[in-house]
């Protein structure tokens, strides 16, 4: 498991994800939920700036009519805007952000998944499943390859910066840590 401690959302996120906008239906979002099996959707505006999360509790709480008089027609509830039940302040992992950091978080919080964003534009969304295929991937002693940013490819050629050429060293030891053992 020690090649885990290398893994960042960028090698596991889902690059491009399926985005809604605040003025689409419920009936919309239920069916992308039917489609995809998805547990949440991001809400972003047209320049693709997150707003927030809808999910399926979301879509839940629009039928929690408490102790109301009138109860609204099912095509009526699913009328309404996602603006009106979104989750507007979610918690959003960098593409840089170590993956046991998102493990720990999925841990407490309990979320299924995270948006992820780069200068407050949404660039992917990570899941509970992309976690657990990292750590199969790290249980194997595989290590992460190196994301291009601009195509969400991998390659195992790296880039020229700092950062970067520090993690290819720390990569590289890794890798010879794991074949000497």
């Amino acid at each position: 498991m020690y090649a885990l401690q290398f893994y960042q959302v960028r090698d596991v996120m889902r690059a491009a994800p399926t985005t809604v906008r605040p003025e689409e239906s419920l009936a919309f979002v239920e069916g992308i939920f039917e489609r995809y099996n998805f547990n949440g959707i991001p809400v972003t505006d047209k320049s693709g700036h997150l707003l927030g999360m809808i999910t399926k509790l979301d879509l839940l709480k629009a039928f929690d009519f408490g102790e109301k008089g009138r109860v609204p027609k099912y095509k009526e509830i699913m009328a309404k805007q996602v603006s009106e039940f979104m989750t507007s302040e979610v918690h959003t992992f960098s593409p840089e952000t170590r993956l046991t950091e998102v493990l720990r978080n999925m841990i407490e919080t309990r979320n299924k998944s995270f948006p992820v964003v780069e200068d407050k534009m949404l660039v992917g969304i990570i899941a509970r499943e992309d976690v657990i295929r990292a750590i199969k991937k790290a249980g194997r002693g595989r290590l992460p390859a190196v994301i291009d940013s601009s195509s969400g490819k991998g390659f195992v050629k790296f880039s020229k910066t700092g950062a970067e050429k520090r993690r290819k060293r720390l990569l590289e030891n890794c890798r010879h840590r794991l074949q000497c053992v």
